[in-house]
């Protein structure tokens, strides 16, 4: 239907495109997102959309929710909770086991705020524990398992040897738990786990373009090794704000562990190998759970990319959700219809004969572009027309208020063009172009125009079109005959130069 309305009704061009169809994802198996060129290429194969490299594959987009404010709000509620329960007979446990099971929940940690209540949560949760059992029992019981670490040499207790992994530079007091009495047992074991190597999170492995954030807290970009205590640490990287890669790494005294990569670059490089012998199939399993989850994320067809240095070319395969590659089309013909408005520079008008007279107006037109790889021939004609100006055809010997007419310019034309981008899938286009043509009553006029269309659906697009022309001064239509006279000589010998600059919306179609 919308194609028949183009075709038929010029008028339609000023309605509202409707929105387009879900964008695709391009997961490209490299170390980055190529340069634009090779993009431009893969958005031809594809339709164009969301493009994602080894730092969404090592660290998945896991963007913050309604339901981690939520998670938070739980932690704190469970600590007021416990804290109005603590008189209770043999609650300690209890509290302590409850804690746990909230701050198992929770997977990130995004600020000083968080960082707070995770610390503050731990050194609850330590304090209930310390109070639970007698001093060997702790040591023993099994009961005790879950809030016992053990360290070279030493056991002791995990809550509060988490409480100060995560906030290493705050001084605890008594305030800090919720019963004084336990606050002995906290400085001694602070005695002991303070005596302990520090450890350290290497972050050389980190994809370019990512922002480390651990415990909270950015680190720098220059960052090799960030050096923490021992205990859980939360990691995440920050890509244009949204958090990816969420993670808890657990550091032994005086051990550097690697950040963990979902994929890191062996099996990147193992995947690669498979696509570029034109196979999606035998990718190593991380690299398959990992678009997985990266789908969840996305809502559009999942393609696979690469580009292959050594043959100069890249390798672009469907993968899921009914993805199919857009048939290359060496020839592509679209037609198009657009109207808008126009400024004229015009020495034509009657108001001013020989002399510039500048005014507002309509400006339409249709076009059909043949376009063969990303040159395109260009055929159309464009209408002007001024309420504000008028022209006037009476020889000078006779009335000059005879034969006095709007400014209507009808102006046929041919041209030759580029396409930056082409029209051959469900992509935007762009076509710089230079046009020639007749301009009405006689000029022939030379120009040129800038055209970019957004997708509607898959063949038309919604048109921008801006561009101008100049006509020098007009063409001697009497070739030297007897008693005519020519424009020229209508203007009294004053050239008559004409110029129009256009911005024009509209639709166009591909056949």
């Amino acid at each position: 239907m919308l194609r028949a309305l183009i075709a038929t009704v010029i008028s339609v061009v000023l309605l509202v495109p409707s929105a387009s169809a879900q964008e695709s994802v391009t997961i490209w198996l490299d170390s980055q997102i190529p340069e634009d060129k090779l993009i431009v290429k893969a958005d031809n194969l594809t339709g164009g959309g969301t493009h994602l490299a080894h730092v969404d594959l090592a660290f998945p987009p896991m963007p913050l929710s309604k339901e981690d404010d939520l998670k938070y709000e739980a932690l704190r509620t469970a600590i007021a909770d416990g804290k109005t329960r603590w008189d209770e007979f043999e609650i300690e446990l209890p509290i302590a086991t409850e804690l746990e099971g909230v701050i198992f929940t929770i997977d990130v940690i995004r600020d000083k705020r968080d960082l707070q209540d995770m610390t503050d949560a731990r050194l609850f949760q330590g304090a209930a524990a310390s109070k639970a059992f007698e001093p060997d029992e702790f040591l023993e019981d099994e009961r005790a398992l879950p809030f016992r670490a053990q360290l070279p040499g030493m056991r002791v207790n995990n809550p509060w040897l988490q409480a100060m992994a995560l906030d290493q530079n705050r001084e605890f007091t008594k305030a800090d738990i919720a019963d004084g009495s336990a606050y002995p047992e906290l400085v001694s074991q602070q005695l002991k786990i303070l005596g302990l190597a520090d450890g350290g999170i290497d972050l050389t492995g980190v994809p370019e373009g990512a922002t480390v954030v651990i415990d909270g807290r950015e680190v720098g970009e220059d960052t090799e090794v960030y050096a923490v205590r021992a205990g859980v640490h939360y990691t995440h990287v920050l890509r244009n704000d949204v958090i990816s890669g969420r993670q808890r790494v657990e550091v032994e005294p005086g051990e550097t562990v690697d950040l963990p990569l979902t994929v890191d670059s062996t099996e990147l490089d193992q995947a690669r190998a498979k696509l570029l012998e034109g196979t999606t199939t035998g990718l190593p399993k991380s690299v398959k759970k990992t678009i997985d989850q990266l789908m969840r994320n996305y809502d559009g067809s999942v393609f696979l990319a690469a580009v292959d240095r050594e043959k100069n070319k890249i390798e672009v395969l469907p993968y899921a959700r009914e993805a199919k590659l857009v048939p290359q089309r060496l020839v592509t013909v679209v037609a198009a219809a657009e109207i808008g408005g126009g400024l004229f520079v015009s020495k034509i008008t009657e108001e001013k004969p020989g002399q510039p007279n500048t005014g507002p107006g309509v400006h339409a037109g249709i076009q059909v572009e043949i376009g063969v790889s990303y040159g395109a021939l260009l055929l159309g004609g464009d209408v002007a027309l001024s309420p504000t100006m008028t022209t006037s055809h009476a020889n000078p010997n006779e009335d000059a208020t005879s034969n006095v007419n709007a400014l209507v310019l009808p102006s046929p034309y041919g041209g030759l063009g580029v396409y930056v981008l082409r029209p051959t899938g469900d992509t935007p286009t762009l076509l710089l172009a230079g046009t020639y043509g007749w301009n009405y009553p006689a000029h022939m006029t030379v120009g040129g125009r800038l055209i970019f269309g957004i997708p509607v659906d898959d063949g038309t697009w919604f048109r921008i079109n801006v561009g101008m022309k100049q006509a020098a001064k007009a063409m001697d239509n009497c070739k030297g005959e007897d008693g005519c006279i020519s424009w020229d000589d209508w203007l009294d010998g004053a050239p008559s130069e004409h110029f129009e600059a256009f911005a024009r919306l509209g639709f166009g179609t591909r056949f």
